[in-house]
């Protein structure tokens, strides 16, 4: 990825990332009635969306994106074949290229320093997330104290009930409330004292809802949706994103340990939550814990309410709305990025070639690419991609061919060189034009 693209990503994410927002809100809005754990996958889909639309946005990509359509469209012409025993040959310009000019003009020395500062914004969160998974290992290796026999054999029958092995439980002075971690072999830690605060009953949900986040293998996933997080991770709506995401795990864990004593546990979550009000919680930065999301309001609401199992039409509607808002927003972010240019000159800018989008060349003179006969005969078809500037004049300039088949590339060679096209033009001035133009040799049956 060039500075260009870099520049280019991180300016259309700004807008970008806030659209994401509020179209997963909306969707978790309407899959609500299904429960904790369909409205958790769409924020978790959320934060892979605002990191992965803004590519979208930059020209590598598009191109890319281009060829690839060219080469299905070509393999799907191919497929289904014309009615003609000759065979056809169809012509596909461009395939959605990204439109050069009328975009957002950065100084040379603007996108340096924009890109400097994205590197360093980058680094410190790497390097915080490094720290913190540090941490979590200093934790796991040094001596801890042990709990009781009885707290041992209470933790150990809740993971058998969740299906979890091989986890450990200690006591640490190093957290303030009970903490998850670890990927192969988990490890609860609980703070020291912790046990003696707590009721029986209360001590049962602080353990089933640990063994709920060890069964979801949550602190491995943590890890993954803050290394995921990177690329975009000075934006606050991204923050946004993450903090649902840890409210709706944490519900999710909430229906897993409370199973059909769903009151019980919301009163014992209720009087967990007046343990720690107001006292400072010293987290850490991937530790996984019951005290993580401070919605205990909407976590007790959940539990008492309950979910309400939903079906038939009304679970393929909701399903269909979620997927019509996936797709709105993903055609949004490719059709109506912002273009960014470097700032320069008028002669540097008269000589600059660009990618423009192809419903913005006109051609004044096109020859039809003809099917070669040796070709037929071979019965050889596919699609010929081709690459080509288009000069100040309107005439083709420097095509060459990036794929297809052999037999046919002269053929689109000689046709496409006979184009010509209106003179595009920037800031009224005439300039070159880079293209992709792909030609479908198919046959019928």
């Amino acid at each position: 990825m060039t500075e260009m693209d870099l520049v280019m990503y991180l300016v259309n994410a700004l807008w970008m990332a806030p659209l994401v927002v509020g179209v997963a809100w909306v969707g978790a809005w309407l899959a609500r009635p299904m429960g904790a754990r369909w409205e958790h996958r769409i924020w978790v889909g959320a934060l892979m969306a605002q990191v992965v639309a803004p590519l979208g946005s930059v020209d590598a990509v598009r191109m890319a994106l281009s060829r690839v359509g060219g080469s299905v469209l070509g393999w799907m012409t191919a497929m289904l074949g014309g009615a003609a025993p000759e065979g056809t040959v169809r012509v596909v310009m461009g395939g959605g290229l990204a439109a050069g000019g009328g975009g957002l003009l950065l100084p040379e020395r603007g996108m340096m320093a924009l890109v400097v500062a994205y590197a360093g914004c980058v680094l410190y969160f790497a390097a915080r997330m490094a720290w913190g998974l540090w941490r979590c290992g200093a934790h796991s290796k040094k001596q801890l104290g042990e709990v009781s026999e009885g707290v041992r054999l209470e933790f150990e029958r809740r993971c058998r009930m969740a299906g979890v092995r091989g986890a450990r439980i200690a006591i640490s002075s190093g957290v303030s409330g009970p903490q998850t971690m670890g990927i192969w072999r988990p490890l609860l830690l609980l703070p020291a004292g912790f046990v003696e605060r707590v009721s029986g009953a209360d001590l049962e949900t602080v353990l089933a809802h640990e063994a709920a986040h060890m069964l979801r293998r949550d602190f491995a996933k943590n890890l993954m949706y803050a290394a995921a997080s990177l690329p975009l991770c000075f934006h606050p709506a991204l923050w946004v994103v993450r903090t649902r995401i840890a409210a709706s795990r944490e519900m999710v864990c909430d229906a897993l340990a409370a199973g059909e004593e769903r009151e019980p546990y919301a009163r014992s979550l209720l009087r967990l939550a007046a343990m720690v009000a107001g006292e400072p919680v010293r987290g850490n930065l991937h530790a996984i814990g019951i005290f993580d999301a401070n919605v205990f309001e909407r976590r007790v609401m959940s539990l008492v309410t309950g979910t309400k199992e939903v079906r038939g039409m009304r679970r393929w509607l909701i399903a269909v709305g979620c997927g019509v808002l996936a797709v709105a927003t993903g055609a949004s972010a490719v059709a109506l990025r912002v273009p960014v240019e470097e700032k320069k000159s008028a002669e540097q800018t008269a000589k600059k070639k660009l990618t423009v989008d192809v419903n913005k060349l006109t051609i004044v003179e096109k020859k039809n690419p003809v099917y070669p006969p040796d070709a037929k005969k071979a019965r050889i078809e596919g699609a010929v991609v081709l690459h080509g500037v288009i000069g100040t004049n309107g005439e083709v300039e420097q095509l060459i061919v990036k794929s297809g088949p052999k037999e046919l590339q002269k053929s689109a060679l000689d046709a496409v060189r006979q184009w010509k096209y209106e003179p595009y033009l920037l800031n009224g001035d005439p300039v070159e034009v880079e293209t992709e133009i792909t030609v479908v040799y198919a046959l019928a049956g």
